[in-house]
């Protein structure tokens, strides 16, 4: 299974597993206050831990990226080798 990069604003990238990923929430914060989107992301054997995906201009771009952040996880499952899964 190939590696998927989670970037976080305040972090170095992160590189995870999509198979070892247990739960993943997101937060989107909306106006009148600046539109953030964090995820709070739990793996495998490990505490949870929340990753900065940053700040938008408008609902519809923190939601974009949240979209994202998910078709890159699915992406990744759906190119992993068969048999690898």
């Amino acid at each position: 299974m190939p590696l998927v990069p989670f970037p976080d604003r305040d972090n170095p990238t992160m590189w995870v597993n999509p198979e070892h990923i247990t739960s993943l929430v997101p937060t989107i914060t909306t106006p009148p206050a600046p539109i953030m989107v964090s995820v709070r992301c739990k793996l495998q054997g490990l505490s949870e831990f929340v990753v900065h995906l940053g700040q938008f201009d408008s609902p519809t771009a923190a939601q974009q990226r949240w979209r994202s952040l998910l078709e890159l996880l699915g992406n990744a499952v759906l190119d992993a080798p068969r048999g690898s899964l």
